[in-house]
């Protein structure tokens, strides 16, 4: 293990605490990072947007898709790329640490491993790599907060103590996330990008074995989990879009019900209009000519502007 990864026991042997190297938020768009290492534990935080980081997993280069929400740590000597497409922008927040003694700083990994039960589980895992998804948004807050205190430690080393008080939160914040993320929650990450990847493309034909491609699971394990959590299959849940987009529109165009029907995704008219009152209770034409629907039951899940966001 490399003395300068987060599981060294040398550092746990002494009072020693993370110092920032980096911290800072960056835009990413066509760009591809070359593969490189260095002595520095790295996070990635996607705020906005998506990116695809490759990492060494021994001789085997592995892909994680990330997209808004997700994070990735990388311990120090680990090598890894990032890749940003021209067609998806990633807004991302990043910090790179080193680990060093730290005499008379009121803040120890060893007595954070001691008292905070997720770090002691991050830190048994050993992993190089390890990512998770910030489902309530904690993660943010702490990153977000770490990064202000940075920029102000900067210009003023007095606030030095007040950084490594949010070091201390975002490790906690870091190590809770990834916890959540191991306890059956972890699914919720192919979820969310099963979910992005049909919101995306819901308006062409779609399989099962495609979402779950691109997601990076099988298409049974990703149906299990749309079914655990969301309670119908991926299909079902993309139907659920369609029709969500398509009251949208019948509410607010008067474009031809077919010309919809097309645009949403849905092969014909008739298709189109068994999926609407199936789960809407009502048919398109009478849904469009009501200005008030009473016991239709409104779906709408389409997230063009919120998808990406926190």
């Amino acid at each position: 293990m490399s003395k300068y990864s987060i599981y060294s026991r040398e550092l746990y042997l002494q009072p020693t605490w993370p110092r920032i190297e980096a911290c800072y938020s960056k835009t990413w768009r066509n760009f591809a990072m070359q593969p490189h290492a260095h002595q520095r534990a790295e996070v990635m935080y996607v705020l906005k947007g998506g990116c695809r980081v490759f990492y060494q997993d021994g001789e085997e280069e592995r892909e994680l898709r990330m997209g808004a929400g997700d994070f990735v740590f990388i311990d120090g000597g680990t090598a890894h790329r990032l890749y940003a497409g021209d067609k998806q922008t990633g807004y991302l927040l990043n910090v790179e640490m080193s680990f060093e003694p730290s005499p008379g700083v009121p803040f120890v990994l060893s007595a954070l491993r001691s008292a905070c039960e997720d770090f002691k589980a991050f830190l048994c895992q050993r992993r190089p790599v390890v990512c998770g998804r910030d489902e309530r948004g904690d993660l943010f807050k702490a990153f977000n907060f770490l990064l202000e205190c940075h920029l102000r430690q900067m210009s003023d080393p007095m606030e030095r103590c007040r950084t490594d008080a949010a070091m201390l939160s975002f490790l906690m914040q870091l190590s809770g996330a990834l916890a959540s993320s191991r306890q059956g929650v972890g699914g919720m990450v192919h979820i969310r990008r099963a979910q992005d990847y049909i919101q995306s493309h819901y308006d062409r034909p779609l399989r099962l074995a495609q979402i779950a491609d691109k997601v990076g699971v099988h298409p049974s394990y990703l149906e299990k989990l749309f079914k655990r959590v969301l309670d119908c299959t991926p299909t079902e849940y993309m139907t659920r879009i369609r029709v969500s987009r398509a009251a949208f529109l019948l509410n607010n165009t008067d474009r031809p019900v077919i010309d919809l029907a097309l645009e949403c995704g849905f092969t014909s008219r008739q298709h189109f209009a068994r999926c609407f009152t199936r789960l809407m209770g009502i048919s398109p034409a009478a849904y469009r000519a009501k200005t008030t629907v009473p016991g239709a039951r409104e779906i709408f899940l389409f997230e063009e502007a919120d998808s990406e966001s926190i």
